[in-house]
């Protein structure tokens, strides 16, 4: 993505996380799954229904997973590139429909699965919100040794490994695919413009686990593609009437 020449849309209002009790989300049960394949490990949520709404989205969104894309080193990782900068990790906050049964039938339909993505930045200190999630990574590794792929953690709130401020969230919007395959193009993508912050240390135990192969499981993100003419905007603005350019944008 290139931010000169972004459409401004006064209509995309901030996307909302909503559970019944989305600030105790950590008496549900959350499970991890590590992925020992080529796309990553990703955190499959099954407690307290939380819907995603707002931002123009066309209905409400069911929080599915979470996942975690990252490089072998800090200027490489995200899926996604701004101005040029790739980041050394992104964050993606998958949903579907919430009125559709599974996500297998919306991945296949028009807007099926909505994902909120965020960068993170290199930090001179420890993102202590990453402390209960970093804990467990020696029994994940553990679990991969035995040849499993899940295992159950302490159980944390989602938000807690977002910015604060949720409700004021300024992103970047556009129609896009699956980053995996088989990359339906059926996703609406929000990426936010707020970085999270985490240190080289805590990326290191990132790049620490290891793939089926017994390989580092690093790189795992999907060359960055053509916008093919779709169009991005944003609803970091200063002004509602801010002129709309055509230019050229490339995005995942």
């Amino acid at each position: 993505m290139t931010l000169a020449g972004l459409r401004v849309s006064c209509a995309l209002a901030a996307v909302t996380f909503i559970s019944v009790s989305i600030t105790k989300v950590d008496a549900d049960a959350v499970s991890w799954n590590y992925d020992r394949g080529a796309f990553g490990a990703e955190v499959i949520y099954s407690g307290t229904p939380i819907i995603l709404r707002g931002g123009s989205l066309p209905d409400d969104y069911k929080l599915l997973q979470y996942h975690f894309h990252w490089g072998s080193q800090d200027s490489r990782g995200s899926e996604h590139i701004l101005d040029g900068e790739q980041f050394p990790m992104e964050l993606h906050v998958v949903h579907y429909q919430a009125h559709l049964p599974n996500v297998s039938v919306a991945q296949i339909q028009p807007n099926g699965l909505a994902v909120v993505g965020f960068f993170f930045r290199t930090s001179p200190q420890n993102n202590t919100r990453f402390g209960k999630l970093l804990s467990h990574f020696d029994l994940i590794k553990t679990v991969a040794t035995n040849q499993d792929n899940e295992t159950v953690i302490e159980t944390f709130p989602l938000t807690d490994l977002l910015p604060d401020g949720l409700d004021k969230l300024h992103y970047y919007r556009y129609q896009g695919s699956l980053t995996t395959p088989p990359c339906y193009e059926t996703v609406i993508w929000s990426i936010a413009t707020e970085t999270i912050p985490i240190s080289d240390y805590q990326l290191n135990i990132f790049r620490s686990l290891y793939n089926d192969e017994n390989k580092p499981l690093v790189n795992d993100y999907r060359p960055v593609q053509p916008l093919n003419n779709r169009v991005v905007v944003t609803n970091k603005k200063k002004r509602c009437n801010a002129r709309v350019r055509n230019d050229q944008h490339k995005s995942s």
